[in-house]
């Protein structure tokens, strides 16, 4: 999971980490 927040650290606005936070949650919730 680190390395998915550096990568858009680096090549992302801050809004991947919001992006992949809600899309974290919401498979979570699927399952």
């Amino acid at each position: 999971m680190e390395d998915i927040w550096k990568l858009c650290d680096l090549n992302w606005s801050p809004q991947c980490k919001v992006t992949l936070t809600a899309a974290i949650i919401n498979l979570l919730n699927t399952i």
